[in-house]
């Protein structure tokens, strides 16, 4: 059976969906996919030298962002770079700003965490302390009656 790579549209929406701007180390196997659903051939890709996958990227299929575009006015200023201000040109227009800092923040939030049970979810009559879930007679904390 045919996985269709060679299908533009299917290997556009393949590498957005395992993020393959951004492969990892060549340890994992998102790495290894990534680059073999590349515009090279299986072929050259198996049998040629160590290409890095960035070379091998073409820059109309990844969607640049708004940090991106902070990153290369940086590098073009260099030592010249100063942040836009509101009112500046180069300011971001509060849609596109809310919107990369959203996707920052969802970054940062550890998936690890939430499928460990951080912070715990404790039952009633426990509460949570140091990570665990404790009796609350054994935690120092008297729960206040509603009336």
């Amino acid at each position: 059976m045919e996985i269709k790579r060679d299908d533009p549209g299917r290997r556009k929406n393949f590498r957005a969906r395992h993020n393959c701007e951004n492969p990892g180390p060549k340890t994992k196997a998102r790495y290894w996919s990534c680059k073999m659903w590349s515009k090279k051939s299986v072929t050259k890709v198996t049998k040629g030298g160590e290409d890095t996958l960035v070379e091998e990227l073409d820059e109309s299929e990844s969607k640049q962002g708004l940090w991106d575009n902070i990153r290369k006015k940086k590098e073009r200023e260099g030592k010249n770079y100063r942040p836009a201000k509101p009112g500046d040109k180069d300011y971001p227009d509060p849609k596109a700003l809310k919107k990369a800092q959203e996707s920052s923040k969802k970054k940062k939030e550890s998936k690890a965490d939430e499928k460990a049970g951080y912070p715990p979810k404790c039952n009633e009559g426990y509460v949570e302390k140091d990570g665990k879930c404790v009796p609350v007679s054994d935690s120092g904390w008297k729960k206040k009656k509603s009336k």
